[in-house]
């Protein structure tokens, strides 16, 4: 299915489009502006100050369910982790 007829059967809306294209080229602009090079090799850094946001960014990225009302899809017999 292309987006034009996507758009004309009303399974996409061209305002949610619209959007979704406006990020990316705002993620593309500031992509350009971090004045990193296109395809320039990748380095590393290894600062305290680095690994304090690095432990910080993923303390503050976990999440824990809670099955409340059973409405998560899980076997009520098994225990389930996920990990990234």
């Amino acid at each position: 299915m292309n987006l034009t007829h996507a758009i004309n059967s009303g399974k996409l809306d061209e305002k949610v489009l619209d959007e979704r294209v406006r990020n990316v080229l705002k993620a593309v602009e500031k992509a350009q502006a971090s004045g990193i090079i296109e395809g320039a090799p990748e380095t590393t850094r290894d600062t305290p100050e680095d690994r304090q946001l690095l432990r910080r960014t993923a303390a503050e990225s976990i999440v824990l369910l809670k099955n409340e009302n059973g409405l998560l899809p899980f076997a009520k017999n098994k225990k389930v982790s996920s990990t990234m």
